[in-house]
């Protein structure tokens, strides 16, 4: 296969047929040069905080994602709080009334059966007594089993 030979362009370097050797030396110890001279830069760079710009583009969005998500997470916190504010404020006006007329002497009295749920177990259990109670031996009801009417005890029980 014939070897075809790349075109020049116009920044590369001329190559002699001749001493290809001590150009290929010579392009060496300049690149050597050049990649000291990039090391230098790049150490400076460092030294003075100076990012390349893809890290400083890729740390701006994070820092934009960063933000958009505190900020979501700030309002639900404030709306939250907002509505968790207006419940007390709703109880200290209640509060402030009943104490006002607690100071009037009026009381509200709530009894201890005010609740519906309150109200159906102390039910169920006062049931459960006069069950119990009503059955034989159960103490509801006290009679003498033994008596007589004339003297006769067929006549009394």
């Amino acid at each position: 296969m014939p070897r075809t030979v790349p075109p020049q362009r116009a920044d590369d370097p001329e190559i002699p047929l001749f001493g290809a050797r001590a150009k290929a030396r010579e392009l060496a110890a300049e690149v050597t040069l050049l990649r000291a001279e990039l090391e230098r830069v790049r150490a400076e760079l460092n030294r003075l905080g100076v990012l390349p710009a893809v890290e400083l583009e890729q740390y701006r969005e994070r820092l934009t994602r960063e933000i958009t998500e505190q900020t979501a997470t700030a309002q639900a916190q404030k709306a939250d709080l907002e509505r968790q504010l207006r419940d007390l404020g709703q109880q200290v006006v209640v509060t402030e009334e009943t104490a006002l007329l607690q100071e009037a002497g009026v009381y509200d009295y709530r009894h201890p059966l005010s609740d519906a749920v309150a109200y159906q177990g102390a039910l169920a259990g006062l049931q459960g007594q006069i069950k119990s109670m009503a059955k034989r031996e159960g103490g509801a009801v006290l009679a003498a089993t033994g008596w007589t009417v004339n003297g006769s005890a067929a006549e009394g029980g």
